[in-house]
């Protein structure tokens, strides 16, 4: 070890050229054992070694190794190499990546803001597993780039799209790529525009309806008890989204968790950024090992699969009319609404299922499971967190209602269009957003050797194989772009900012790049249901808050946040006491 901790060393110091000339080298000659397995055996028996099921993985791991050191080498910032963050060790650069970092750091998101600003950057370089490079941008006009202009030329990684395929299966939006992402889109997106969202409406109420009569049950004036509210955000989300989308009741905030929910809810657990999961990253066999914790995710992998399928098959058959769904598909039809699943289905009948007028079956069940897992999280998480702000920032909270109550119509069935018009119920919504970002990071992969331009004109040189790494959440706290208040709840904040390309706002004293507020991504990657998730946000805050005063208990710690594909809450505890 200590001998190969010199020679990485010393590669380390050589003129990029000799260095990578000696790596190259040892590339080719580890290229042409892994490429000769029957040498390898040889040298096996020669040496004694008789397994060598151990030495051809070996030689593999030394050859990706060499490979990402050559590439690493490459990744350059105005000509320089990238700083790394702080306290990278070998084992960090060669064998376990930075993974080891960011589980010892309290969060993810306070390793990706120590990194920035240990590089002084908006670009630093971090590792993956066996010197894997990966490149955190965080300058706006780089990552309109990366995301808008060039969007398809940087990929999801292969990793993160079987960990999501195996929840939406593979033929999701947020799986695709190139023209078979393209087609999607275009034929998914209609779905979104603001006549469908408004139709929507009526079947959001009355979720809220049911939550609200719980919220009543703890709510008496005066002696209002704490509620989990996180738990019933993400009931509340998952009826809103099964009766929109699925045109079924996944009646979430009954009195027990249906067997869906409580196995959609655990497959979530495959995506957190734990010891085990980054194991079975490494070693893949280990998902196939016989233990309760793999039969588990099968089990609930199939009743969630099952569930959706049935539900394609029999409204395309028009069957099932004692199911579940049924009850829905009538509540619907006596307003004259429809399902974001029935319009699919009706494109696909046209369509006859294939070409650009329609998605096939099972393109369809893959879209539903992709509706399920990011039409629901991410509106939850921030619906939970924006109330929490709210309780603990009593004042906000009462401009808020203020407004609610003189710019809004009396009654509960608010329309989208009065929601809109609420100027400081925009300003919460986005504040919400930004100091908590459901989705606060993404990655991508360079499919091709790219140059990218940043906002001080300096040239960033991505290779192709690298991985690309989109800190937003700690975007969203940037001191030097928000503000030295950026880590506290104002909504004030969004009087005194221009954001390029959006609504005029005469007010303003300063200007963002749109990037720099990014809750939902951008470019042809961004995400489709933006439209609906602010529409529920509004809805809901504009709902709750009219009608209860929101408070966090004493004594209450900032909530515990579970880091996985998204940044979801564990706990929120408040109290609701009527108005």
């Amino acid at each position: 070890m200590e001998a190969s901790q010199t020679l990485v060393a010393q590669l380390g110091h050589l003129p990029l050229e000799v260095s990578t000339s000696v790596v190259a080298v040892l590339q080719r000659a580890s290229a042409t054992f892994w490429a000769n397995p029957a040498a390898v055996t040889r040298m096996a028996a020669l040496l004694g070694v008789s397994v060598t099921a151990l030495v051809l993985p070996a030689v593999r791991t030394v050859y990706k190794m060499l490979t990402n050191y050559r590439r690493a080498r490459r990744v350059k910032v105005g000509g320089k190499a990238p700083a790394n963050p702080p306290n990278t060790t070998f084992s960090n650069r060669w064998f376990l990546g930075h993974s080891t970092a960011i589980l010892a750091s309290p969060t993810p998101v306070h390793f990706h803001r120590a990194s920035l600003a240990h590089a002084r950057d908006s670009v630093y370089l971090s590792y993956d597993l066996f010197h894997g490079p990966n490149i955190t941008v965080a300058d706006p006009k780089a990552l309109q780039t990366i995301l808008s202009s060039r969007g398809y030329q940087f990929a999801k990684l292969d990793v993160v799209r079987g960990l999501i395929a195996y929840v939406t299966g593979d033929k999701g939006l947020l799986v695709i790529e190139g023209d078979e992402h393209r087609r999607h889109r275009r034929l998914v997106l209609p779905l979104f525009n603001a006549a469908t969202l408004k139709k929507l409406t009526p079947t959001m109420h009355r979720s809220l309806n049911e939550l609200e009569t719980i919220l009543d049950a703890s709510a008496t004036k005066g002696s209002a008890a704490p509620v989990e509210f996180q738990h019933l955000s993400i009931a509340l989300t998952l009826n809103v989204i099964g009766r929109t989308a699925f045109a079924t009741d996944f009646a979430a905030l009954g009195p027990t968790e249906s067997p869906l929910t409580a196995a959609y809810n655990s497959l979530l657990h495959t995506f957190g950024i734990t010891g085990w999961n980054i194991a079975k990253r490494a070693l893949p066999f280990l998902g196939w090992l016989p233990l309760e914790a793999n039969r588990e995710l099968v089990r609930d992998r199939h009743l969630v699969t099952s569930a959706v399928e049935k539900i394609v098959h029999d409204l395309s058959s028009r069957e099932g009319s004692s199911d579940a769904h049924s009850e829905e598909l009538d509540a619907l039809a006596r307003q004259n609404l429809t399902s974001l699943v029935q319009v699919l289905l009706e494109n696909q009948k046209d369509g006859n299922g294939g070409g650009d007028t329609g998605l096939t079956l099972t393109e369809i069940r893959d879209e539903l499971l992709t509706f399920l897992l990011a039409g629901h999280e991410t509106t939850s998480n921030a619906l939970s967190m924006t109330l929490y702000f709210l309780g603990l920032n009593p004042d906000v909270q009462e401009t808020l209602y203020r407004a609610l109550v003189d710019e809004l119509p009396e009654g509960d069935d608010i329309s989208l269009d009065d929601a809109n018009q609420v100027a400081e119920l925009h300003r919460v919504v986005n504040e919400g957003l930004r100091l908590h970002s459901p989705v606060f990071l993404t990655v991508r992969k360079a499919l091709n050797d790219n140059e990218v331009t940043m906002s001080d004109g300096r040239t960033l040189e991505i290779p192709a194989g690298a991985g690309v790494l989109i800190p937003i959440q700690a975007m969203h706290l940037d001191k030097q772009v928000w503000g030295d208040d950026a880590e506290s709840f104002r909504p004030d904040r969004w009087k005194e900012i221009q954001i390029t390309g959006h609504e005029e706002n005469p007010a303003a004293t300063r200007t963002l790049h749109p990037l720099n507020f990014m809750p939902f991504l951008a470019g042809p990657r961004a995400c489709i249901g933006r439209a609906f998730a602010i529409m529920e946000l509004k809805l809901f805050l504009a709902r709750l808050v009219r009608r209860y005063r929101v408070s966090v208990p004493e004594s209450t710690p900032y909530p515990a946040v579970h880091y996985s594909i998204t940044a979801r809450p564990v706990a929120v505890p408040l109290v609701f006491e009527r108005r």
